[in-house]
């Protein structure tokens, strides 16, 4: 199987938000982000996982869980490449800010790709 490409969103300033996010992370929970993106690196479209799902508006979330902390990985496809678009830590489920601002991310990348890629 061909690996996907995994880009990951900037906003107009060439800052990471998904990056910044992943700093801030403690590090056992950076690693098993690392190993997440590499599975949706591997598997792409096809990534068929009980931590992956379909969220909204072509928004999917890849989650997992460190020190009891549930996290998520925001993305979409675009073009046959997984864009990455936001990160955040989960309650008992995705905050309508989180989605609100991963769609708009998706929105900024799809009219400018070039403009909105690290």
């Amino acid at each position: 199987m061909e690996s996907t490409e995994v880009l990951l969103f900037a906003e107009t300033d060439r800052v990471c938000p998904f990056l910044q996010w992943v700093d801030s992370l403690p590090p056992a929970a950076q690693l098993k982000c690392i190993v997440r993106v590499e599975r949706l690196e591997a598997a792409g479209p096809a990534l068929s996982d009980a931590r992956c799902s379909h969220v909204a508006d072509g928004i999917r979330q890849l989650s997992f869980r460190c020190d009891g902390v549930e996290y998520a990985i925001l993305y979409f496809f675009h073009k046959q490449k997984a864009v990455i678009v936001h990160g955040c830590m989960v309650s008992s489920r995705l905050a309508n800010s989180d989605f609100a601002l991963a769609g708009n991310r998706k929105l900024l990348f799809c009219d400018e790709p070039g403009h909105h890629t690290f």
